[in-house]
């Protein structure tokens, strides 16, 4: 795989652990505070962007 989307990715737990294994992660949550964090934890990791996003409200971005 070469992109993926983590959809509620948290503090992206999961987009890390699959980071090394994929060209991008794209981490989505509809809270900005998880975002925020993720952002903050994830420093230096250019495989792994996180967006503010609200599956239910509307479909993610772009197509993956």
């Amino acid at each position: 795989m070469k992109d993926v989307a983590e959809v509620g990715c948290g503090d992206a737990t999961g987009a890390r652990i699959i980071a090394g294994g994929v060209k991008s992660v794209d981490g989505y949550d509809f809270d900005p505070v998880f975002i925020e964090n993720a952002k903050e934890i994830n420093t230096g990791m250019k495989e792994l962007n996180f967006f503010v996003h609200d599956l239910l409200k509307k479909d993610l971005p772009k197509t993956i």
